[in-house]
């Protein structure tokens, strides 16, 4: 089969005093490549440049040759890593094929080549995530990211073997003309002023409420699936590595109101329930995400719901679901494979009342519940644990206030975090739950108040966090983390 080629060129500038940084990304398939996402990062990772472009060689896509826009990030100086990310579908929405990145310094005249080598022997190798098929056909470790020269005596990328995985070095982008004359485009720019182009955004989920998140122990991320819009249910799943969001393909139905967690046991995420407030349809299905591919495992168990509340249980390896809108106060537990009905519930004090909007985490001995509320409008603010057998109410003082959609869940200390809510007003008030017991935390600088937001523990940068909501009408599309002790927002 022969190769098939492309060609991609990107500029990045520095302004103030320009510092120009010339990028080319030859592509090199055997079979053709829906699309190509290229991005930057900063030295300090945050992603400040992405495009998508569709190179997929059908009808439906653009013709070569195809140039991407311009990034500018004021007056700094510091090194770039380039990304190139070649993937099936003709909107970056799907795994990566392949990738292939590189570090790059501002320094007048350097110019990158980057190549995507996409060979037959991985058509049909299916690699985990954070792995990437070379050209043995094998996949390798976490995207194969060659060696950093931006700190070369010259400034510029020095030529290196092939072999190596890194890029060849050329001296200037009219250089490149000739040796890439074979790929395809036959009008590749020959100077920064030839692009043009406005200044492209990073990617990132849109504002969103009553959408769920875990941590996906496998892929080292922070998985966000749904949620609901101003006007709609979203069905779309992003990852959060601590510097960008990447938005990744289909999974389940849209939906808003389901319950996220991650089953570490199993190794996946693992997604129960929800609904389409602007439809008539209520969810009564399992999913689970295991090596960021979502799949369905059941329709039966607890039945359709929505509102209901989800945590993990590490000692005794199951999923803990409780409550739902319109729904009695059962307790469900989930192995991995089966739901099985753990309490059919009953009336007080033996168990917590039947509610929806209420949070639920587990504190490294039990599951804690707390607030909520229910079909009369009638706000909880009490606070129950699940040992796997019996629900016991504590009596805390102090506690949270009463509310609904308040997000709970583990911090680096260890315990839990309580945040937001929704009463007659909306909170931004912090609480840790630990040893048994409530406190308020001070937080002088804090993400605005919100209920129906959604948070997640990066077990291994050890931070919280949270994405979303709504607040006094409107959606929020903000990210935020907690250290433990302070919000930092991104």
């Amino acid at each position: 089969m022969s190769a098939r080629r492309l060609a991609l060129a990107v500029t990045l500038c520095c302004s103030c005093t320009p510092k120009l940084t010339e990028v080319v990304v030859a592509v090199r398939s055997e079979v053709p490549l829906g699309s190509v996402r290229l991005s930057a990062n900063r030295s300090d990772g945050a992603e400040v440049f992405f495009t998508c472009q569709c190179v997929g060689f059908t009808s439906d896509c653009v013709e070569l040759p195809l140039t991407l826009g311009v990034v500018r990030d004021g007056d700094s100086t510091a090194p770039f890593t380039v990304h190139a990310r070649g993937m099936a579908d003709p909107d970056c929405a799907s795994a990566p094929l392949v990738e292939r990145s590189a570090t790059i310094a501002f320094r007048d005249g350097a110019t990158l080549l980057l190549e995507l080598d996409l060979r037959a022997a991985c058509l049909h190798q299916t690699c985990s995530a954070g792995m990437t098929c070379l050209d043995d056909g094998a996949c390798h470790d976490d995207r194969v990211t060659p060696p950093d020269y931006s700190s070369a005596p010259d400034g510029n990328l020095p030529p290196v073997d092939a072999a190596s995985g890194a890029p060849d070095l050329v001296n200037s982008l009219s250089d490149l003309v000739n040796p890439l004359a074979d790929l395809g485009a036959p009008d590749l720019v020959k100077s920064v002023s030839d692009l043009g182009g406005p200044d492209l955004a990073p990617a990132v989920p849109g504002p969103r409420n009553a959408h769920a998140m875990a941590w996906d122990a496998a892929t080292h991320r922070t998985v966000l699936f749904g949620g609901a819009s101003d006007t709609t249910e979203l069905g779309d799943t992003w990852e959060w590595d601590g510097n960008v969001w990447t938005p990744f393909g289909a999974g389940p139905d849209p939906r808003d109101g389901h319950a996220m967690a991650s089953h570490d046991a199993l190794g996946c995420v693992v997604l129960y329930g929800g609904g389409q407030f602007f439809g008539s349809t209520t969810f009564g299905d399992t999913w689970k995400r295991c090596n960021s591919t979502w799949s369905l495992v059941t329709r039966s168990g607890p039945g359709v719901r929505t509102g209901h509340a989800l945590a993990y249980d590490s000692v005794r390896k199951k999923l803990v679901l409780f409550g739902g809108r319109n729904l009695p106060n059962d307790t469900w537990e989930f192995d991995g494979t089966r739901w099985t009905q753990a309490s059919m519930g009953g009336s007080t004090p033996a168990f917590p009342v039947a509610r929806y909007g209420h949070s639920l985490a587990f504190d490294g001995t039990s599951v804690v519940l707390f607030g909520g509320t229910d079909d009369t409008g009638a706000l909880f603010g009490d606070t129950w644990t699940w040992d796997g057998a019996t629900w016991t109410k504590v009596n805390a003082i102090p506690a949270p206030s009463p509310r609904q959609g308040a997000t709970l869940g583990p911090d680096a200390h260890p315990s839990l975090l309580l945040f937001g809510g929704l009463s007659g007003n909306d909170y931004q008030d912090p609480w840790r739950w630990s040893g048994g017991a409530w406190s308020a935390l001070p937080a002088p600088v804090s993400p605005s108040s919100r209920a129906q937001s959604a948070v997640a523990y990066d077990a291994q940068r050890k931070v919280t966090v949270m994405f979303g909501g709504f607040y006094a009408g409107d959606h929020l599309g903000d990210t935020w983390e907690w250290s433990g002790s302070a919000w930092t927002a991104f």
